[in-house]
């Protein structure tokens, strides 16, 4: 068996739209990208079934989630870090818990 790793980190400044842009390029299983500021961390991947997951850590109100989002949850949440936002009990833009969560 062979396992192949590829792994390259950019680290730059950018806005929410920017991020957005660069997170619809991952399309490859297994293929992530991070965020990171002061407060909060969000690490998008694409799972096997080529649906786009999310992790969130944040020190802004200890919050912690995992959940299987949509692009349109994930531009909302790009614009929220950027403005310095928390995260609560539901996924942006939906009325839906996170599958996992912890407050």
């Amino acid at each position: 068996m062979k396992l192949r790793m590829n792994y390259s980190e950019n680290v730059f400044e950018c806005s929410s739209n920017d991020a957005y842009s660069h997170l619809k390029t991952l399309k490859t299983p297994g293929s992530n990208f991070w965020i990171h500021t002061e407060s909060t961390v969000l690490n998008f991947w694409i799972e096997l079934d080529k649906s786009l997951w999310v992790e969130i850590v944040s020190s802004k109100n200890n919050f912690w989630a995992l959940s299987k989002i949509d692009y349109t949850i994930a531009e909302e949440m790009l614009r929220m870090v950027d403005k310095n936002q928390g995260f609560g009990e539901f996924k942006p833009t939906t009325n839906k818990n996170w599958d996992g969560y912890s407050l």
